[in-house]
């Protein structure tokens, strides 16, 4: 007896129809042609076509290796497996990578570079998309006319592919991680001392050293719970959210903002007629007669980019009014951009944050 039943309802069943259907095209691997043969064998209107098969097999095959001619075969694409040495040309032509470590995570990211464009030698910074204490390394990189190139990373890093990359290395897996081609490292301390005193700016003695290494690890545990601060009034709706800032500022901000506004001398107070003649070139650049600046030591070090960063983080989050009680942190911030020209150009672009 004759199915009169519809062949497309036909073909959908899960009996027979669907199995016939299936056995005509199953040696098809060509989506496009896969597609057109099913809509022609459940169509009505080619009710009673029979294909022959190896003229569907042929037709397959030229679909084929026109597919491959467009998009490139298998066989002849380069894996994308990091492999070691990675080809620094296929990675980033215009930087020179020492370390396989940065060429990995240039492998993955992409990076942006900050100093002449020009220049092959580059310092690699890479850090979390939520920056933290990483602000104080920017800060000096910048104010030393280092370039480098700065990779943003997400969560992704963690991953098992750079543990073990952290691990070849015989570094900790964590960040900020930098690398100089001369040495490589992680840990935002390490990273922002070594840079420090490969400029000269952690000290000259070491008693100047052991101070200024007191303000940096007061300084980034400020700007680690300027993060997090950040990050929890954020998750909460918008009352929940005004009420988590204000209980912020008051029990953790101000006392660390007098804290701060201590640390730093008050104006003529601090820099000493040596440290005034280094600075009598400086000023001639600028046309304003400024007041002396307040740094902390009676130099400029990296205490004062520290301090800075710390300021300056907590106007972007929280406005400027919020300092105008506290005068030494304003004219030390001023001092900082007037002082310093690369500092406040980088401040004042959008790249910072």
């Amino acid at each position: 007896m004759t199915d009169k039943r519809n062949p497309r309802r036909l073909a959908c069943l899960p009996g027979r129809g669907r199995r016939h259907r299936c056995a005509q095209v199953a040696r098809v691997d060509h989506f496009g042609l896969r597609w057109l043969l099913d809509f022609a064998v459940t169509s009505p209107f080619f009710r009673g076509v029979r294909l022959d098969a190896d003229a569907v097999a042929a037709l397959a095959t030229v679909c084929q290796h026109q597919l491959e001619d467009a998009l490139g075969s298998p066989s002849t694409i380069p894996s994308r497996k990091v492999t070691f040495p990675v080809p620094v040309d296929d990675l980033q032509p215009n930087v020179e990578l020492h370390h396989r470590l940065a060429r990995v995570v240039a492998r993955f990211y992409t990076g942006v570079t900050i100093g002449p464009p020009r220049s092959l030698k580059k310092d690699i910074l890479v850090y979390l998309k939520c920056r933290g204490s990483v602000d104080a390394i920017r800060l000096i990189l910048n104010d030393q006319s280092i370039p480098y190139m700065e990779f943003h990373v997400g969560r992704s890093i963690t991953s098992d592919t750079f543990k073990d990359e952290f691990v070849a290395a015989r570094l900790p897996d964590s960040l900020p991680y930098y690398s100089d081609g001369t040495c490589e490292m992680t840990g935002a301390g390490t990273v922002l001392r070594y840079v420090s005193a490969k400029t000269g700016l952690m000290g000259r003695s070491p008693e100047e050293r052991i101070k200024i290494d007191s303000i940096i690890e007061y300084g980034f545990s400020v700007l680690q719970s300027l993060w997090r601060a950040e990050c929890q009034c954020g998750e909460t709706q918008r009352i929940g959210q005004d009420r988590a800032k204000a209980k912020f500022v008051k029990e953790k901000l101000l006392p660390v903002l007098r804290t701060l506004d201590a640390l730093v001398p008050a104006n003529g107070l601090a820099a000493t007629s040596s440290a005034a003649d280094c600075q009598q070139g400086e000023q001639s650049a600028f046309e304003p007669r400024r007041l002396q600046p307040t740094w902390v030591q009676d130099f400029f070090s990296v205490a004062d980019i520290v301090i800075y960063s710390c300021a300056s983080s907590v106007v972007r989050e929280f406005g400027q009014s919020i300092l105008l009680p506290f005068v030494n942190i304003v004219r030390h911030s001023e001092a900082v951009e007037g002082y310093r020209p690369n500092i406040k150009a980088f401040s004042e672009s959008p790249h910072r944050f």
